[in-house]
């Protein structure tokens, strides 16, 4: 297989850089699937799906708007800001939904029919006019203007309003609340599937108190065990590369269940292996994965910097040395005991004098608060570990840029 083949095999594969839109692909997330495609088949009710940034929200929101969309139009899709308000983001989707030249809508009977294109408000009047879509002022003329949106877009319109957390203007929760109960009352057909962490949905329960009767809420937890798998070993057929199961347990813990991180570690693991003198069905060795890991990281270290950074300003050189102990050896998990361990040695090999042992377990404790950015936490029974792995895996990374270099991360290494 050639260099450019192989590449155009894994990117139809393995997506780390874009969200994904196809259920061919959406590993581990087909119940999600068919609880949402039934909640539209609901009158008047609407989607939140809801989860910690990286579980892939934005991956199921678009899959589930690609599979519901009618094939006359694609569907709509809005990112806001912090800067958006209800009227703004209202104003892009229809500035999305509705075609640059107002005259190829003019004359539809779809959309003039019943009201005729002032029947639909100011806003839609005014796009008639000019081509451009003004931002609508009042809760009743952003429903018109969806109505007409509606209509002119497809048989079945579908839009996704993603990352609604961004959204900090706290009277536009209110009014999006206000707006799915206009939605279903004027038995507009647009399908709307939003995204966000938590918070922001509940803000919009607390507007408006019957809003869940309008919204299918989806918590998205991080991906099964399962489903990683599958994505690893989907991604290596597709290449003739054979991975051992060792290797894509690593890569499946490595990852937390982050989709993202499945996906970018194998594909990086997978680039090694072609590196190393591709051939139709080698296999994999514990060394492709350790390159494969620190190139990873590498090539994503600022999400990691500014939480290291801030967690190991405090103590210096010592609290980096206790992270790097920490990091010592493939276990995921470590007692007290073990890395305290690791840090006398460490702190030999770079001529530094150790500190006694309950002095760095305070230091170790404190990197669980907030003020340490919880770059760690614990067990009652004095078990530690990086909640984030793949934080540990950059840890192990500064070590090695100072020469230290620690116990191998895979167990065969």
């Amino acid at each position: 297989m050639t260099e450019k083949k192989f590449a155009e095999t894994l990117s139809k594969v393995l997506s780390p850089s874009r969200a994904i839109t196809s259920p061919e692909f959406l590993r581990g997330r087909e119940k999600r699937l068919t609880e949402i495609e039934r909640a539209f088949a609901v009158p008047g009710r609407q989607v939140f799906i809801y989860g910690l940034r990286g579980v892939g929200k934005t991956s199921l929101a678009l899959t589930s708007a690609y599979k519901m969309q009618s094939a006359d139009s694609d569907i709509i899709n809005v990112i806001c800001s912090e800067g958006d308000t209800f009227f703004s983001v209202i104003q892009s989707v229809a500035e999305q939904a509705l075609p640059t030249d107002p005259r190829t809508i003019k004359s539809s009977e779809k959309v003039t029919g019943k009201l005729g294109t002032k029947g639909y408000g100011i806003a839609a009047e005014k796009y008639i006019e000019t081509g451009r879509v003004p931002e609508p002022s009042t809760l009743n003329e952003a429903l018109s203007l969806i109505e007409f949106c509606s209509n002119a877009h497809s048989d079945i319109p579908v839009c996704v309003i993603d990352e609604f957390e961004s959204i900090k203007d706290h009277p536009s929760h209110s009014q999006f609340a206000r707006f799915l109960k206009g939605v279903a009352d004027r038995c507009i057909s647009l399908k709307f599937i939003f995204c966000g962490i938590a918070e922001s949905v509940e803000e919009i329960f607390v507007s408006h108190g019957s809003a869940h009767r309008y919204l299918h809420t989806e918590s998205l937890e991080r991906m099964p065990w399962e489903a990683r798998f599958e994505i690893i070993d989907f991604a290596a057929s597709s290449v003739g590369i054979e991975i051992d199961r060792t290797t894509k347990i690593r890569i499946a813990a490595i990852s937390d269940g982050f989709p993202y991180f499945v996906h970018e570690v194998t594909a990086k693991l997978l680039w090694q292996c072609f590196d190393r003198g591709y051939q139709n069905g080698m296999q994999t060795v514990a060394a492709d994965f350790t390159a494969a890991l620190e190139s990873a990281i590498a090539g994503i270290e600022l999400e990691f910097k500014g939480p290291y950074d801030r967690a190991v300003e405090k103590y210096k050189t010592d609290g980096e040395y206790i992270l790097w102990a920490l990091a010592d050896t493939h276990e995921l998990k470590r007692n007290l005991g073990e890395i305290y361990k690791s840090y006398v040695t460490i702190c030999r090999q770079l001529d530094h004098p150790p500190l006694e042992k309950q002095k760095m377990n305070v230091r170790l404790s404190s990197f669980k608060r907030d003020s340490f950015s919880k770059i760690i936490s614990s067990d009652r029974r004095a078990w530690y570990e990086f909640p984030q792995k793949m934080m540990r895996g950059y840890a192990r990374l500064r070590a090695s840029r100072k020469d230290i270099h620690l116990d191998p991360d895979h167990p065969l290494g």
